[in-house]
């Protein structure tokens, strides 16, 4: 096999660890024509025209186009709610502008392209303040007992993280991010031990955005309810989870390998 793992300027770091594991061909570049095993890592603007797709045997895990509605936030938003995904009731700017605000205060003003706990503007009575700063959209709050995220291979779910108060302490506890305070804490992943909703939306937003791997970051409301925020595609990992990313690449790789040997 020919693998190559693609990745951005965004996403270098764990990328380069994970060719570094892997042992594999990567980069920034595009990969060569004769790739055949194709991992996008973050990767959401790169054309793979060249490969030879026609034929059916390049594997790819995260196609460039899935990964590029996922970098997209709203229209992240827009796909999952289209197909009946649970989200945050949002309105873009441009439909306030054309039909008024049809959303309940307190509302988060986001810019569609963000990392992290970036440009998130609160507004509280009026949203006239964060529409002149340039955000492309406005979320309701949720009112949410605990954050989640979900991490998942190849339609499976693999490992559950929860947004938990850092050893230092929290400034704000409206918004969970890593610069107010807040940080993510590894569980061990058994169905029983979360609500079934916050496995089932992850999984269906997963499948909405056809990515093969993926990390979701989910609300469980104070009404019981899931709420999907995001899906990102290069998301951090410590030393567990890399682990986990690697050996399913792996395995993946090689009943690859077997197919492209032995076509039925």
């Amino acid at each position: 096999m020919k693998p190559y793992i693609w990745y951005s300027k965004k996403s270098k770091v764990t990328g380069r660890v994970l060719r570094e594991n892997l042992n594999i061909n990567g980069g920034m570049s595009p990969p060569p024509s004769d790739t055949d095993f194709l991992v996008c890592w973050g990767m959401s603007n790169g054309n793979i025209s060249h490969l030879n797709l026609g034929e059916n045997n390049v594997c790819i895990l995260n196609h460039p186009d899935g990964s590029k509605n996922a970098v997209d936030k709203l229209k992240t938003l827009q796909l999952l709610s289209e197909n009946n995904v649970s989200v945050p009731n949002f309105q873009t700017v441009e439909d306030i502008n054309e039909n008024g605000l049809n959303l309940n205060y307190p509302l988060l003003g986001r810019k569609r392209f963000h990392q992290g706990g970036s440009f998130i503007y609160i507004c509280k009575r009026f949203i006239n303040g964060a529409m002149r700063k340039g955000v492309d959209y406005f979320m309701e709050f949720v009112n949410s007992s605990t954050e989640y995220r979900v991490h998942i291979f190849n339609n499976k779910i693999v490992k559950i993280a929860e947004k938990v108060p850092s050893e230092d302490g929290v400034t704000k506890t409206d918004i969970r991010n890593h610069r107010y305070g807040w940080r993510f804490a590894w569980r061990p992943f058994k169905d029983k031990n979360y609500p079934r909703g916050i496995l089932n939306e992850s999984l269906k937003a997963m499948n909405v955005l056809v990515l093969f791997f993926g990390a979701v970051d989910v609300l469980w409301g104070t009404d019981n309810k899931p709420y999907i925020l995001e899906i990102n595609t290069a998301p951090t990992l410590d030393n567990s989870s890399m682990e986990q990313y690697i050996n399913r690449i792996l395995q993946k790789m090689e009943e690859a390998s077997e197919k492209i040997e032995r076509p039925v």
